[in-house]
């Protein structure tokens, strides 16, 4: 039996109906769930056999990964935290900490040249 994604209705429906039937709902709603995330793991078993063969660059494989959580993010929205921002956030005090550490190794090396 093939789960389709619930929609915003159906969601509203778990809140306004009674219990036996938010659960009802809720248990389609996991199981489709459970699906997704099968499909996403086989997603990323394909994907890692395509770096092991060097052809990582192949936009097909992530397309694929994508069109699988489309629904999900219509769905659900972006998540609630930008992963990609506080990486680069990260990356970009990491570096700025090397390059103050360089800059101090630097100058100490300067200094001990000049004797100043």
């Amino acid at each position: 039996m093939k789960q389709f994604p619930l929609t915003r209705t159906d969601l509203i429906k778990i809140r306004d109906t009674n219990k036996s039937e938010q659960v009802r709902v809720l248990l389609r709603e996991i199981s489709r769930l459970h699906q997704v995330m099968r499909s996403l793991n086989i997603q990323v078993e394909r994907i890692r056999i395509a770096v092991a063969n060097g052809r990582a660059a192949d936009d097909i494989i992530f397309d694929a990964a994508e069109r699988i959580l489309e629904h999900e993010m219509r769905l659900y929205g972006p998540p609630p935290f930008d992963y990609k921002r506080d990486r680069k956030q990260a990356q970009l005090e990491a570096s700025e900490k090397l390059i103050d550490e360089a800059l101090k190794r630097e100058a100490n090396v300067r200094k001990n040249q000049t004797g100043k």
